[in-house]
């Protein structure tokens, strides 16, 4: 008989112990906003620490309430999941369950707080389908000035603003050096991510080069800008008055403007539009007069510095535009502005 109540607890205590490891928990809580949101647009989910998906639930339409039920002791990780572009305060909540001292075992709520919707734009070159990165744009109060954000563009110029709550905003795009044909649009945000009004244009870029004989930089030194692409319109900030005897050797080419070189060899073009350009040193010295310029912004920038080997001996003309530096020893050359520099065929 001893030896039977003696197996008797032995199958108890063990009955006992698997059953502690045997819970069922609720973990629940608000999705809270103080503007109108979708809340049947977001989703709950608990994931393990390995990342694998645990379990997942909607919100409630009216009040954001959701809840997850857990049969399990451990670590896991409880996200919130909005549309793209919707931003929550926090993110994700780290769950240690051990069915006794955790949040969910105490039936304490877990919130996550809305903190806005995005906003979208893009930057785009003046008749081009996209646009620079390195712009930048600041997102104001409508009709005060009052920043509240501010972003650089990415390549291909698109921006986004993250965290906006619903009103109206004025859209701001500055650059030190770039012409800007429309700097400034609007949005509305209401109930859902927006986007600007407009796009913002740049309508120039300043491209700059400079000029030397046996590594001394030489003043005074004509350089005859031509397009075929470009109207004259278009560019600013340089001398367009003719060149008498000036020619491209081109038909197809026109002339846009000039630019001399100063003291120290440098001379620019301070805003050209995007398009394909010829520069011509002026007066020509035997064959090695042309060097090519093109400015296609639709290219991300992909190199910040590039030079090409020479094949003759007496100029060095070298380019550069922001944080591009492109240096070709030789009579012809292409650069992309900012962009690109290989040899002219």
């Amino acid at each position: 008989m001893a030896v039977f109540w003696i197996l008797f607890g032995i199958i108890c205590c063990q009955f006992i112990t698997v059953s502690a490891d045997d819970i069922v928990v609720a973990c629940g809580g608000f999705v809270k906003s103080d503007v109108e949101i979708n809340y049947s647009l977001i989703e709950i989910k608990v994931y393990t620490k390995q990342g694998s998906l645990k379990y997942q639930t909607d919100c409630a339409p009216i009040n954001g309430y959701f809840m997850i039920p857990l049969y399990d002791k451990g670590d896991f990780v409880l996200k919130i999941e909005p549309p793209l572009g919707w931003s929550f305060e926090p993110t994700s909540v780290d769950l240690y369950v051990d069915g006794v001292n955790d949040i969910c075992t105490k039936e304490q709520d877990i919130n996550f707080v809305f903190t806005g919707f995005s906003v979208s734009g893009a930057v785009l070159s003046k008749g081009q389908l996209l646009g620079p990165a390195g712009v930048e744009i600041s997102l104001t109060r409508e009709g005060t000035g009052e920043k509240l954000q501010t972003v650089l563009t990415q390549p291909g110029g698109k921006y986004t603003f993250s965290k906006v709550l619903p009103g109206n905003y004025d859209i701001i795009a500055s650059h030190p050096s770039w012409t800007l044909e429309q700097s400034a649009t609007s949005v509305r945000v209401s109930s859902a991510n927006a986007a600007a009004a407009e796009h913002l244009v740049v309508g120039g870029y300043d491209v700059s080069g400079e000029v030397r004989s046996d590594g001394e930089p030489m003043k005074k030194v004509t350089f005859l800008l031509y397009s075929a692409t470009v109207k004259k319109e278009d560019i600013s900030g340089c001398n367009t008055a003719p060149v008498d005897g000036a020619e491209s050797g081109d038909d197809s080419l026109v002339y846009v403007c000039s630019a001399l070189s100063r003291e120290d060899g440098i001379f620019s073009f301070p805003s050209l539009a995007s398009g394909d350009y010829t520069v011509v040193r002026w007066p020509p010295q035997h064959t090695r007069v042309v060097h090519t310029a093109l400015i296609p912004w639709q290219i991300s920038p992909g190199l910040r510095k590039c030079s090409v080997k020479r094949p003759f001996e007496d100029y060095v003309f070298s380019t550069y535009h922001s944080q591009l530096m492109c240096v070709a020893e030789t009579a012809q050359l292409v650069f992309l502005c900012c962009l690109l520099c290989v040899k002219y065929p």
